[in-house]
């Protein structure tokens, strides 16, 4: 029930994927954004970053979703703050 819940409620949040410029992290993006859900696109690539930004853009059920990059490496606790 809980599980419920949340899934009802996910669509008010927005969604940081980390790792989403390629493979099941892109692909996740784009479910959710098909979904109409906001998301935020992380990468440690500026232009990956962009690219896959792009793509999911192309995904979203509503052209007005937003979906935003960040380029950080989570792994280097200096960029983590």
């Amino acid at each position: 029930m809980a599980a419920a819940g949340l899934a009802k409620n996910a669509k008010n949040l927005t969604h940081l994927v980390t790792g989403s410029t390629d493979g099941i992290g892109l692909h996740t993006c784009k479910r959710l954004a098909r979904e109409g859900r906001p998301v935020i696109v992380h990468g440690r690539n500026t232009q990956r970053v962009k690219n896959a930004v792009e793509q999911i853009k192309k995904s979203a059920s509503d052209p007005k979703l937003p979906i935003h990059g960040i380029t950080a490496d989570f792994s280097s606790l200096d960029e983590v703050n």
